[in-house]
């Protein structure tokens, strides 16, 4: 049983989703009934953006339907979750500034995580993030469990006792993604 149905970010492919993709999103992600089991968090994405301002996005409706969305770091102290929306450019810094306030036990964010076998133009991203340095600063500041969304494919690390996720995405997205489930 989970207390939370985290979303990492790019609910949409553009910032402006029609308005039937939007009200059947909201319907979908909507706890069921008074008493839902859990939460819904969606994390703002580079696609989910108009700009750089803040509410300037494309899931601002969905709080209306009782969805949480993080679109600013945030740091979920009763549960010690952190929770980092897509920054950009100096998203390394701003994840090490971030888990060293915070000292978070787990982290989700919207960046993209390299190792030794990512593609030499994804490693120039703006948000691209080691995973050594990510397992670095897990160990430096006692977080057990990081996620990220944004890059397109599904990868597992497995280092020491530290698990450094990179969700995927859910569909294809014209990068040449092959869909998680068939």
């Amino acid at each position: 049983y989970a207390d939370c149905f985290a979303i990492l970010g790019d609910v949409f492919d553009t910032d402006k989703p029609s308005p039937q993709i939007l009200a059947e999103t909201a319907r979908l992600l909507r706890p069921t009934g008074p008493n839902a089991a859990f939460e819904v968090t969606a994390l703002l994405g580079n696609h989910d953006m108009r700009s750089d301002s803040k509410g300037d996005h494309a899931l601002g409706p969905l709080s209306r339907a009782g969805v949480k969305v993080i679109d600013e770091i945030f740091f979920d102290d009763d549960n010690g979750v952190l929770w980092v929306p897509f920054a950009g450019k100096g998203t390394k810094d701003i994840l090490e500034v971030a888990i060293d306030q915070h000292r978070p036990r787990v982290v989700f964010g919207h960046f993209g995580i390299a190792d030794d076998k990512t593609a030499p133009w994804l490693l120039e991203a703006d948000d691209a993030v080691p995973v050594r340095f990510i397992a670095d600063l897990m160990k430096r500041f006692g977080t057990d469990f990081v996620a990220a969304g944004n890059w397109h494919t599904r990868q597992k690390w497995q280092i020491d006792d530290k698990v450094i996720l990179q969700v995927g995405a859910l569909c294809p997205a014209d990068h040449g993604d092959k869909p998680p489930f068939g």
